[in-house]
């Protein structure tokens, strides 16, 4: 059933809306939804300032205001609404430690990861490359940094690994990835 099978990220999300007022929350979903794109769209902007140079982020993030495969989902009160920008914040904590090496942009990637999986758990992929992580500053000896990262994963599965116990405890069998 999808009492069980169903990630809790985006029924979560509704339900904050519904709780503040029950006659508004499709608009405050919207609301939500358009909000997370204009700062998605601000993050992506500064991402590509890094990666490309001013030129280039004009473009890039003309092509991420202006074509319909990024904003069109915007209008489905499904996950597709926010899932993109959750993305972008993402691969912007990717860049950012990439280039700064701070433990800061870790704890940020774990805590969008962690959105992230609650919403589309089939995401999961793009938080392996902390595991890759691991595995390198563990063959350098780098103990440090590796138990940050292990602090990381930890934040970033949490809940994943809570609610797939919990779907399990209930339907007495794994039940998967489901979104």
């Amino acid at each position: 059933s999808s009492y069980i099978q169903r990630p809790p990220g985006m029924g979560f999300i509704h339900l904050v809306f519904y709780k503040i007022s029950p006659e508004l929350y499709p608009i405050l979903h919207k609301l939500f939804a358009l909000f997370l794109h204009a700062l998605a769209l601000y993050f992506f902007g500064l991402m590509a300032l890094e990666l490309l140079g001013q030129r280039g982020a004009i473009f890039a993030q003309l092509a991420y205001a202006l074509l319909p495969c990024f904003w069109g989902y915007l209008f489905y009160y499904l996950t597709e609404s926010i899932t993109p920008s959750f993305m972008v914040f993402l691969f912007y904590g990717y860049v950012k430690y990439h280039l700064w090496s701070s433990s800061r942009w870790l704890i940020f990637q774990a805590f969008i990861g962690g959105i992230l999986i609650m919403i589309r758990p089939q995401l999961i992929c793009f938080i392996f490359p902390f595991i890759y992580f691991m595995i390198h500053f563990l063959k350098n000896k780098n103990f440090k940094k590796w138990s940050v990262f292990t602090v990381v994963l930890l934040l970033a599965f949490g809940g994943f690994i809570s609610w797939q116990i919990r779907s399990a405890t209930i339907a007495k069998r794994f039940t998967g990835l489901h979104g």
